[in-house]
């Protein structure tokens, strides 16, 4: 089941939809071109899904699935799929890093409607 957030200020909100599986939350942006990109907005995206689901930021491995329904870059089918490296001090939550991994048959299934 795919949840939704919210994320950013102002005229840049963005929305994103979500699933958390075990350890592993794994969204996608859906606000096209209105918003910041994920890649851009990924602590704020953190900061909502954490806020929204009450865990603490590293008690879950974050994968941004990067589609047509937020990049006017990609196609139909078209994606970039990457764990997100996030650093938490305090209450600052920083991401480091976008590591390139495999989506599953079963993720891209989840998410068919954005890809």
């Amino acid at each position: 089941m795919l949840k939704q957030v919210q994320y950013g200020t102002g005229s840049r909100k963005g929305t994103v939809v979500y699933t958390i599986n075990g350890s592993r939350c794994i969204f996608s942006g859906i606000s096209g071109q209105a918003a910041l990109s994920t890649i851009n907005a990924a602590e704020a995206i953190v900061r909502a899904i954490v806020a929204q689901e009450k865990v603490e930021p590293l008690a879950l491995m974050f994968f941004d699935l990067q589609t047509r329904s937020g990049y006017a870059s990609k196609g139909p089918g078209q994606f970039d799929f990457n764990r997100l490296d996030v650093h938490v001090v305090g209450h600052d939550i920083t991401v480091v890093g976008w590591i390139t991994d495999e989506c599953s048959d079963d993720d891209r299934e989840l998410f068919r409607q954005y890809i």
